[in-house]
Parts: structure tokens; C-alpha cells; sequence
């Protein structure tokens, strides 16, 4: 399997003491119906084929190498890759982790926090999303050019997903699959990959945008509390599917390439209360952000004056308790 065999290369490029005995798992996640109409509108499939053989020959090829249909839907992969990956990232037995879901801006929320961590390596295939590119200097990388393609595919498909600010989605060259893997045996390495179909979107014109910042007196980043004109509107917002970045800021780095909803700029009311649901995602550059464009949140959104927030909360202890008192505005 050229997956496997790439995985294993870099191994030993990056520590050319690996043991030979080390196990590797690969986990892959898709949608498998909207993949294969997704590879089907790109002519990569014909109309009358399937993904059925493809998948039955990954998975016999090696037993610790499976192929899962997550369900309907992008949640479905992102919530498994997400649930593996955290597994793994504790899992004292997984000497590494190999990430290949370049192309997806969603995934800077999961690997903000591992930020320098030398047990994860980021595959590029086409061109990282923006917010993973930001990230892309903190990890070991790599790219596997004879698994996945170079170039986004020109699709009609859309890939859409809650709280992202602006994804663009890619796809393997030989495996036509959304990607993701895992690891949890003896010594092993854990592959997760992922690659979603692409989707063309509106042009867009210049908005204004939000330019100030505020810091406190530990210069950690204060946000003005995220407070929505309704609980049903910021619920109608959060499953919209809105670009954030080109509602709210009025530009989008993904231009048509962007998988969200671009068009005609919501009403002031919708785009503040979009700001609050942008609030709800943990800021890669945590509290010490200072980029006046970014849109995520620096705090927990959730935290109350007694310090309680949700119990599923995503945001790192760094970002509780955090003192509110704004000493300078830049």
C-alpha cells in the first residue's frame, strides 16, 4: 500500500533508529455516497463505478488498515478524526502521529494546542488552508506526492462545516478518500489524514473590518463579551454555514475556492451575532494573539463570574480565568 509505504519512509527519515517492528494503523474516515458523487462530477470515477472494491481491497490489505464510512455528512469524519486524534495524542504507546488533513482550516482547532509537540507530523498535499499554514512551522512536515494530489480538485461538490472560518478541502491522488488515522497498540504510529471535496463559492467585495485589539496588563488578549442579539439567531447562524472571514472582515484568502457561504453581506444584526458564534473557536496563537484580523475566541466564551463553564468545554485552561481589564488598545 503506497500510504503505508510513504508513512513508514518518513519514519525513517525522521529517526533512522525506528525499530523495524514498529505497528502502524491507518484509520480512514469518508462520506463515502457524497465522495463518490463528489469523484464522479470530477470525471475521476465514471458513472456507473464505485468506491465499494476500493475500500473492501484497503481494508484486506493490511489488518491493522480500515476504511469507515463515518455517515452523512462533514461532522461525521471531523468528529471521529478529532475523537482519534485525542486518544492517540495520550496514548503513551503512539510514538507519532501523521496528520494529513492539510486543506481543512477546522483542524487548527484540534492542533493549536500541540503547538512544537515532536510527535506529530503535518502531510501536504494541495496547499495548506490558511489557518493550518499558520501552524505548519510548529510541526515536522512532510508530503506523500505518490498518495496525494498537489492541487485542489475542480469540483461542484460542497464540503460544508460549523464554526470554520473559511475551509478549503483537497483530495489524495490514488485513494479516493477522506483520510484519517490513528494508533494504539504496543509501539505503533498513528497516520490521520484528511481530504474533503471542494466547492466554488460567490466573488466577493472589500467590507470593513474589525482592527483593534485590546490587552490586558499581562498583554494576554481581552475579547469584548460575545453577547448575540438572540439565542435563536446565533443557533440559526452556527448551522448556516457562513464564510466568517468574508462576512464579518469582508475578505476571504480562499477567494472562490472557499467551501462557505460567501454573496451578499448578511445585516449588521447577522454579522455581529456571526462574530459570537466565531468566539466559540479556540485562537490557535492562544490568549497572546495579536493579529487584529482574527476572528476566534481568546477566552472562553462560556466562563461565568463564578469561574463554571460548559462541561464539554474545547478551550485550554489558559484561556479561564483570564483577567478582563483592558490596560492598553493597539
Amino acid at each position: 500500500m503506497l500510504l503505508r509505504k510513504s508513512v513508514e519512509r518518513h519514519i525513517r527519515d525522521i529517526d533512522p533508529q525506528a525499530s523495524p517492528n514498529i505497528q502502524y494503523r491507518i484509520r480512514v474516515y469518508a462520506n463515502v455516497p457524497g465522495l463518490m458523487k463528489t469523484y464522479r462530477e470530477a470525471h475521476i470515477l465514471r458513472s456507473n463505478e464505485a468506491l465499494d472494491p476500493f475500500i473492501r481491497g484497503f481494508n484486506m490489505e493490511n489488518s491493522l488498515c480500515d476504511f469507515i464510512d463515518a455517515g452523512n455528512g462533514k461532522e461525521c469524519s471531523d468528529v471521529k478524526i478529532r475523537a482519534t486524534f485525542e486518544q492517540d495524542i495520550l496514548d503513551v504507546h503512539c510514538r507519532r502521529i501523521i496528520f494529513c488533513g492539510s486543506t481543512d482550516n477546522g483542524y487548527a482547532r484540534i492542533l493549536g494546542s500541540h503547538q512544537g509537540s515532536n510527535r506529530i507530523s503535518l502531510v501536504q498535499g494541495a496547499p495548506f488552508a490558511w489557518e493550518m499554514e499558520q501552524l505548519a512551522s510548529e510541526f515536522q512536515t512532510t508530503s506523500f506526492p505518490e498518495v496525494f494530489r498537489s492541487t485542489k480538485l475542480p469540483s461542484r461538490a460542497s464540503s460544508f462545516s460549523a464554526f470554520k472560518t473559511a475551509s478549503a478541502n483537497s483530495s489524495p491522488s490514488s485513494s479516493p478518500t477522506s483520510l484519517s488515522t490513528p494508533s494504539t497498540p504496543k509501539r505503533n504510529y498513528a497516520t490521520i489524514a484528511k481530504s474533503n471535496l471542494q466547492a466554488t463559492s460567490p466573488t466577493r467585495t472589500n467590507r470593513s473590518k474589525r482592527s483593534k485589539i485590546s490587552l490586558n496588563s499581562q498583554s494576554q488578549r481581552v475579547d469584548p463579551p460575545p453577547r448575540a442579539s438572540s439565542r435563536e439567531n446565533f443557533e440559526r447562524l452556527r448551522r448556516s454555514k457562513y464564510c466568517s472571514r468574508y462576512h464579518i472582515l469582508g475578505e476571504c484568502p480562499l477567494g472562490d475556492e472557499c467551501g462557505h457561504r460567501h454573496g451578499r453581506r448578511l445585516g449588521s444584526r447577522d454579522v455581529h451575532d456571526l462574530w459570537c458564534v466565531t468566539r466559540t473557536c479556540v485562537c490557535p496563537n492562544d490568549i497572546w494573539c495579536t493579529d487584529p484580523k482574527c476572528i476566534c475566541g481568546h477566552q472562553c466564551p462560556w466562563e461565568n463570574q463564578q469561574g463554571h463553564c460548559r462541561a464539554d468545554c474545547k478551550f485550554p485552561e489558559s484561556m479561564h480565568g483570564v483577567d478582563k481589564s483592558v490596560a492598553v488598545v493597539l
